[in-house]
C-alpha cells in the first residue's frame, strides 16, 4: 500500500511539472492538437487529486471517487481521440479517423452501460480505454513505416505523445485481466501490484508529454 501511495504522490508531482512545462510553452506556435494535450494534463491533475482524496477518505468518498474517476478517464479518452483526429497522419483520411474514433466511443459506451447495469465488471470498459491508447499510436506508427516521409522522430512532438499513449495502453491492459488466480498458491498482493503498475503506466504518458513540449524548441 505504501508503494502505491508513493507512486500516486510522485505521479502527481510529475503531472504538475507537465502543467508548468505546458504553461511555459503556451505562447509558442503549436499544432492544433496541443489544445487537447493541455486539457489532458488538466484532467490528469483532477484525477490525481481525486485519487489522493480517495486514499485519505476512503470510507466516505469511495463512490464519489469512482464516478469522478470515470468522468476524468472518459475526458482523457476524448482528448486522445481529438489528438488523433487533428494529428498529421497522411495515410488516414479525416473521414476514416472519425470512423475509428466513433467505433471506439461506441465500444466504450457499451462497456460503460454494461458496467452500470452490472452485466460486466468495472475493468471491462477500462480494457476498452487501454485498447484505444494502443489503436491510435498503431496507426501513427503504420504511417511512419508505410509512408516514408522526411521527419526527425526524436524531435517530433506527435511521436512522443503517441509513444506515451502506446506504453500506457500496453502496460495498463494486463492489469485489468483476472490473472490474480495465477498467484492463488503464493502470498502475493495482486491488487496492490496491479494498481502500482497502472499508475506507473499513466505516469509515463506525462513524461512523454513533457518531452513533446520540449520538442517545440526544434520546430521551424
Amino acid at each position: 500500500m505504501l508503494f502505491h501511495k508513493l507512486i500516486i504522490y510522485f505521479g502527481t508531482a510529475i503531472i504538475i511539472l507537465a502543467f508548468f512545462v505546458a504553461m511555459y510553452f503556451r505562447k509558442v506556435q503549436k499544432p492544433m492538437y496541443f489544445r487537447w494535450v493541455y486539457l489532458y494534463i488538466i484532467m490528469g491533475i483532477f484525477l490525481s487529486v481525486n485519487t489522493i482524496f480517495f486514499i485519505r477518505f476512503e470510507n466516505v468518498y469511495a463512490k464519489t471517487a469512482l464516478v469522478l474517476q470515470q468522468v476524468f478517464f472518459l475526458t482523457q479518452f476524448l482528448c486522445g481521440s481529438f489528438i488523433f483526429l487533428y494529428s498529421d497522419v497522411p495515410i488516414i483520411k479525416r473521414k476514416n479517423k472519425i470512423i475509428i474514433i466513433a467505433i471506439l466511443i461506441f465500444l466504450y459506451s457499451i462497456g460503460y452501460v454494461l458496467y452500470l447495469i452490472k452485466l460486466a465488471p468495472y475493468r471491462f470498459f477500462m480494457i476498452l480505454l487501454s485498447l484505444s491508447f494502443i489503436v491510435y499510436p498503431t496507426f501513427y506508427y503504420k504511417n511512419i513505416l508505410i509512408k516514408v516521409y522526411r521527419i526527425q522522430l526524436l524531435k517530433d512532438s506527435l511521436f512522443w505523445i503517441f509513444t506515451g499513449f502506446f506504453f500506457c495502453g500496453c502496460l495498463s491492459l494486463p492489469t485489468y485481466f483476472p490473472i490474480k488466480f495465477a498467484f492463488k498458491s503464493i502470498q502475493f498482493d495482486y491488487n496492490n501490484m496491479a494498481s502500482g503498475l497502472l499508475n506507473i503506466s499513466l505516469l509515463l504518458v506525462y513524461l512523454f508529454v513533457i518531452k513533446s513540449f520540449l520538442c517545440l524548441k526544434y520546430q521551424d
